[in-house]
């Protein structure tokens, strides 16, 4: 997500409303919402090319209010097998 067309989806779906801004690192995204509501739900597609076979695992998520870091959500690592 790194290269010009990567950049240019995220722009997009930010443009789109999909989240208020975001920062690209080498090993992770961070979306963030300006608002979120008790209960509310934010979902977006991305599209992944996978080029080296394997399993991976990626870092837990989480979600918290920008000044209140020691009220994290977690979520399971995300786990994916890519095949030749």
């Amino acid at each position: 997500f790194q290269s010009e067309s990567g950049r240019k989806a995220w722009q997009a779906l930010r443009d789109a409303g999909a989240f208020d801004y975001y920062e690209l690192r080498p090993r992770e995204v961070l979306c963030y919402w300006r608002t979120i509501h008790p209960q509310a739900e934010h979902r977006f597609a991305i599209t992944l090319t996978a080029t080296i076979p394997g399993e991976y695992t990626a870092p837990a998520s989480r979600a918290y209010l920008y000044y209140t870091a020691e009220q994290k959500h977690w979520t399971k690592p995300l786990r994916v097998r890519i095949t030749p």
